[in-house]
């Protein structure tokens, strides 16, 4: 403690934080500032950081407030705080209550996990936290804040350089944690431990999930109008999303007046119970498929190339048996959404290049359709 504390004197900046560390602080504070996606990945680690907490030591799990969805897949001896990220950087007011709510708290350790970093978002809450010991990732370099953020590196008393840009989440958090641990495990597989299914229902039913949060990850909706021909109503056909998006995608709302095809666009959570019936998930790149995938769910991902090697496929390590991966090899893949091509037919090239062919096939094989034509 000690030596961080000297450390802390050392390097501070004195516009960043205190000039004299605080101590005598209880309790950690974890934040994630990922958006659905990444919180249900981030919880297969989330252990991995509150087993630093000491005896008698609570731990609170600091979220985006869109996040808070998948807190059901946390352990429930935590707190959950919940913050509009765009509020702390916009509103001077709603920063400032923030702050002071967990300026008050005293946190004794403060733990931030993100490798990509907002210099006036996540790390203005670091800031108002000042937390005894303040840990993190070093930052991913973004040129529009690099002076900003490269200033804000006094916040922390130990950064983890954790190494290339394009590297599996899931793995880069598992090496940090190492790091914080003195530790050498393997990451895990993207399997829930926290939330699994029973096992004990008939899987009778195959579920749609066509919209994604960025447009032009979407698959074409004609595949899904495809793939419903192909199962030709042997199993009922559910269809995932909210009403907004299926009112703003008219080629998959077309897919309801099909018999056998029906929507559900209950909460993350509470759809569970009917996550226990579904025998094949076919989505994009999506929250859901995190959700489905860690639920030992058999699931068919048809994804753009945009996240190759950082977060679908997955890496190697961490893939489990019930998850395939479809997606078109690019020169360009691994943009991590920065698309240097012109979109064809308003999507990424990459996703727009999919082989239905080939959708249609591993469905089939997925669900031994052939075999139940003999």
């Amino acid at each position: 403690m000690f030596a961080l504390t000297a450390f802390k004197n050392f390097w501070l900046h004195p516009l960043q934080r205190t000039k004299n560390p605080r101590s005598g602080g209880k309790n950690i504070i974890i934040i994630s500032a990922g958006g659905l996606g990444d919180t249900a990945l981030f919880s297969l680690v989330f252990n991995n950081f509150a087993n630093l907490k000491e005896k008698d030591e609570t731990v609170t799990l600091l979220l985006r407030s869109e996040a808070q969805k998948m807190s059901f897949l946390f352990p429930k001896n935590i707190k959950i705080k919940a913050v509009d990220f765009d509020l702390i950087h916009k509103k001077r007011g709603y920063r400032k209550k923030i702050c002071e709510e967990l300026f008050s708290s005293h946190y004794r350790l403060l733990i931030s996990t993100d490798f990509l970093k907002h210099p006036y978002k996540d790390e203005a809450i670091i800031r108002g936290c000042q937390a005894d010991i303040t840990l993190g990732i070093r930052h991913k370099p973004w040129t529009k804040y690099d002076r900003a953020l490269k200033k804000n590196m006094s916040l922390y008393d130990r950064l983890y350089d954790s190494g290339p840009i394009v590297q599996d989440k899931v793995v880069r958090w598992s090496n940090f944690s190492n790091w914080l641990n003195d530790e050498n495990n393997p990451p895990p597989k993207i399997t829930s431990e926290t939330k699994t299914l029973s096992g004990n229902k008939n899987k009778d039913n195959i579920v749609f999930v066509p919209f994604s949060a960025v447009a032009e990850k979407q698959i074409p909706p004609e595949f899904f109008h495809s793939i419903a021909t192909l199962i030709d109503k042997r199993y009922p056909i559910t269809v995932v999303g909210t009403s907004r998006e299926l009112a703003e995608n008219p080629g998959i709302a077309s897919l309801l007046k099909v018999p056998g095809v029906f929507f559900n666009n209950e909460s993350f959570e509470k759809i569970i119970p009917f996550l226990e019936t579904v025998k094949l998930v076919i989505s994009v790149d999506t929250a859901f498929m995190h959700l489905s995938v860690m639920l030992g769910i058999p699931t068919l991902c048809l994804a753009s190339a945009a996240y190759v090697r950082e977060i679908v496929p997955y890496s190697e390590e961490t893939t489990p048996e019930n998850v395939k991966f479809l997606y078109t090899p690019m020169e360009c893949e691994s943009c991590l959404g920065v698309c240097s091509k012109p979109l064809e037919n308003n999507i990424y090239p990459c996703v727009a290049r999919i082989d239905e062919a080939a959708v249609l096939e591993a469905v089939s094989s997925l669900l031994n359709l052939s075999k139940n034509n003999d």
